[in-house]
C-alpha cells in the first residue's frame, strides 16, 4: 500500500511537472533549461546568421536604422524650424511610416505573388533587402518613439518584431527558423509582413481627421479599407499560427 501510494504520487509529481511546462514541447524527457541549453549551442539562428557573409544582414540593418532615424531628424527638424504645414507638424514621424509600410507592403505582395517551393535564389531581395530594412524601422520607432514615450507594450512588440526578422537575412538563420526549410521561413516572413497593408490607410486616414472640415467620400472609402485590411490582418496571423506553426512543432 506504501508502495503504490508512492507511485500515486510520483505520478501526480509527473503530472504537475508535465503541467507547469517544465518538459519542452516534444516530450523527450528534456528539461527547459537543457532545451535551451541544446538550442543556444547546435541550433542558434541568431549566432548563426551573425557569421554568415561577416554579419552582412545586421551590417545592412544599422544601416537602415539610421537611415530612418535620419529622416525623423529631418522633418523633425523641419517642424520645429516651421518649414512643414499642419497636420504634419504634429506628427513628423509619420513620413518614415509612410515610407516604410508602403515600400514594405508592396515588397512583400511582390514575394508572396511570386511564390516558387524550389526556389531559394527566388528570395534574395527579401532575405537581403526587405528583412534589414523592415527590422531597421522597428529598431528606429523603438529608440525614437518607445523609449522615449514609455510605450513599453510597443517596445516589446518592435523588439520581438526585428529579433525574429533579423536572423532570416541569412540562408543558416532562415533554415534553423524553419526545421531546415529556408524557403519556407522566408515565404512566411514575406507573407505575414502584408500586416503593414493596414497602417498606408491608418496614416491616411489620420491624415483626413487632421484636415476635413466636413464629410468626403474618400473618408468614408478608407475606413472601409482600412476595416477589411486589420480583418485580413487577424486571419494573415491566425493562418500563420494554425497552417505553418503548430503542425509542425514536432520538428523543434
Amino acid at each position: 500500500r506504501i508502495s503504490q501510494t508512492a507511485t500515486m504520487s510520483n505520478n501526480e509529481g509527473a503530472s504537475l511537472y508535465n503541467l507547469y511546462g517544465l518538459v519542452d514541447l516534444l516530450n523527450n524527457n528534456r528539461t527547459v533549461l537543457e532545451f535551451w541549453e541544446g538550442w543556444r549551442e547546435e541550433t542558434n539562428p541568431w549566432a548563426e546568421s551573425f557569421a554568415e557573409n561577416d554579419g552582412l544582414v545586421y551590417k545592412k540593418f544599422v544601416v537602415f536604422t539610421c537611415l530612418f532615424l535620419s529622416c525623423n531628424a529631418i522633418f523633425f527638424f523641419l517642424a520645429k524650424n516651421g518649414y512643414l504645414s499642419e497636420p504634419l507638424t504634429k506628427r513628423p514621424t509619420v513620413v518614415a511610416n509612410q515610407l516604410h509600410c508602403t515600400l514594405t507592403t508592396i515588397a512583400a505582395a511582390a514575394a508572396v505573388l511570386s511564390y516558387e517551393p524550389e526556389s531559394v535564389e527566388k528570395y534574395d531581395f527579401t532575405r537581403n533587402w526587405l528583412i534589414p530594412f523592415t527590422s531597421g524601422y522597428f529598431a528606429c520607432d523603438f529608440l525614437w518613439y518607445c523609449i522615449p514615450q514609455g510605450d513599453y507594450l510597443i517596445a516589446i512588440h518592435h523588439a520581438v518584431m526585428f529579433s525574429c526578422y533579423l536572423p532570416m537575412g541569412s540562408h543558416a538563420g532562415a533554415a534553423m527558423f524553419a526545421a531546415g526549410d529556408e524557403v519556407r521561413a522566408i515565404r512566411i516572413a514575406a507573407r505575414d509582413l502584408l500586416c503593414e497593408v493596414s497602417n498606408p490607410f491608418m496614416n491616411w486616414r489620420w491624415y483626413l481627421m487632421q484636415t476635413l472640415d466636413k464629410h468626403r467620400f474618400d473618408y468614408a472609402f478608407v475606413n472601409v479599407v482600412l476595416l477589411f485590411t486589420m480583418v485580413a490582418r487577424v486571419f494573415l496571423v491566425g493562418y500563420t499560427i494554425a497552417f505553418d506553426l503548430l503542425p509542425t512543432v514536432a520538428l523543434f
